[in-house]
């Protein structure tokens, strides 16, 4: 599906372009030349591209593969915390591993796991998960070990909270040489749940493992933007002034806009104006610097311009978190697989068993080809489907929410690519829904304005919530 889309410049400049997602073409509607490409993205003629593996949707599920690039073991769902929009709260906690299941566990995964290029774990990631993975600290240890011990060539990485940080840990992280992503929302912390950083014992742990593993591109922020939390920029600078560092010592990556997964998450989805001004605030960030500085932002605008250098079909695309490539599994240690890290298999989201390998069976998901929305959405090359497995509400407000941050970042991809041209507006046929035939974009008064977010939509005034509480592990 083709869509025209509306430039402006300055002295009243306007021109279109016609873009095609499906093929990853992008020309001028009067001349249809393409668009220049920076210089950085030059035109690859010689690309080939095969179509997704999979097409999948719970009537056609897919299934894995043993040569597995991207391993994720699920520990356990239990947390310390109790956070108002986690993807996990509404999941059972009822399939915990142990420091017996280690060995076992290990024995089992030499049997269906290549263990990458090299037997040893070239080009594969390992990721440890929980709920909390340092709630499993007895379990995580040994498991690690055994896991760096055979598969030394692995890339490890942890997703934690960092409420549990000590020096213990920390000399094991040094040891094993694992990337550390730390979940903080910087100063909309207080919608997420409880911030470690304003407990002294924790906040100088964390600034610990910041020197010691920031530095050296082995720990960043990962923050969640919504209705609450909309500057990357306000986030990067709530970390630098905390930890007294320099804001370009700060290395924040994004999971992008929350996604809901039941009310709590509702309770922080875009609604009303605040799509407006969200566009419009992720926008400006992008184009003046502050947003370019977050790698994942920055691979997102970049991804735009590289998929028409390659000419990237959409349908060679899977869906935006991967899990349903057949390289890519989540397993927990009693060895069930799951349709992600985040789901447990004492639900319809166990998708098989490695030990019926060839039987799994990704019954669970949708491939955004399949779904109504997407192949009729000019972002959908950025967006890839928001989540694989949400339905009816949920996926409503998640695509509603991964729409408007990836108009975002096509108009500031626009922005970049024609030196300074505003996306105005998207036309066609219809998009996304069959009554909506355009979509207003960038409003100039607000480019005009310097950026004032006022002009866009009025601050919206929020009750502060009451901290979520604390649950024991």
């Amino acid at each position: 599906m083709k869509f025209t889309l509306t430039l402006n410049g300055q002295n009243s400049f306007v021109r279109k372009a016609i873009y095609d997602p499906e093929e990853s073409s992008l020309v001028w509607a009067d001349s249809h030349e393409p668009l220049p490409l920076p210089q950085a993205f030059s035109k690859q003629s010689a690309m080939e591209w095969k179509p997704f593996w999979h097409l999948h949707h719970p009537n056609n599920p897919a299934g894995k593969s043993r040569s597995i690039r991207h391993l994720k073991l699920q520990l356990g769902l239990k947390c310390n915390y109790a956070c108002q929009y986690c993807s996990q709260a509404h999941q059972p906690h009822d399939i915990d591993g142990h420091p017996e299941d280690v060995m076992p566990f290990m024995q089992q995964l030499e049997s269906w796991f290549a263990g990458g290029d090299d037997g040893k774990g070239s080009g594969v990631k390992i990721e440890f998960w929980g709920g909390e993975p340092f709630v499993y600290w007895k379990l995580l240890k040994p498991l690690g070990e055994q896991v760096k011990r055979r598969y030394p060539n692995a890339q490890l990485s942890i997703v934690t909270n960092g409420s549990l940080f000590d020096d213990e840990k920390l000399a094991w992280v040094e040891a094993l040489d694992i990337g550390i992503g730390l979940s903080h929302d910087g100063h909309a912390q207080s919608y997420r749940g409880p911030d470690p950083l304003e407990d002294p014992e924790k906040f100088a742990q964390i600034k610990r493992w910041v020197s010691r593993r920031m530095s050296l591109d082995r720990m960043s922020f990962n923050t969640v933007l919504h209705r609450h939390n909309q500057s990357l920029k306000a986030v990067r600078q709530f970390f630098a002034e905390k930890l007294d560092l320099p804001v370009q010592a700060i290395v924040l990556a994004t999971e992008e806009v929350m996604l809901p997964y039941d009310q709590g998450g509702m309770s922080l989805a875009l609604k009303g104006s605040d799509h407006d001004r969200y566009l419009h605030q992720v926008f400006w960030e992008l184009v003046t610097g502050s947003g370019m500085a977050v790698g994942t932002m920055r691979d997102k605008v970049d991804e735009f311009i590289r998929a028409q250098a390659q000419s990237r079909p959409l349908i060679s695309l899977g869906q935006k978190c991967g899990m349903d490539r057949d390289d890519s599994i989540a397993v927990d240690m009693k060895g069930n697989v799951m349709t992600c890290q985040n789901m447990s298999a004492s639900t319809n989201h166990k998708v098989g068993h490695i030990d019926e390998f060839d039987e799994i069976s990704l019954d669970t998901a949708y491939h955004f080809s399949t779904r109504d929305e997407c192949p009729s959405c000019p972002v959908v090359q950025l967006c890839k489907g928001a989540c694989l497995f949400l339905e009816n509400e949920y996926w409503e407000a998640a695509c509603n929410n991964s729409f408007t941050h990836n108009l975002a970042v096509l108009a500031a991809a626009l922005y970049y690519q024609t030196q300074g041209l505003i996306l105005t507006k998207i036309e066609a046929d219809h998009i996304r829904r069959d009554e909506v035939t355009s979509v207003d974009v960038i409003h100039l008064a607000f480019v005009e304005s310097g950026g004032d977010l006022s002009v866009v939509a009025p601050q919206a005034r929020f009750n502060k919530p009451f901290p979520l509480p604390v649950v024991s592990a």
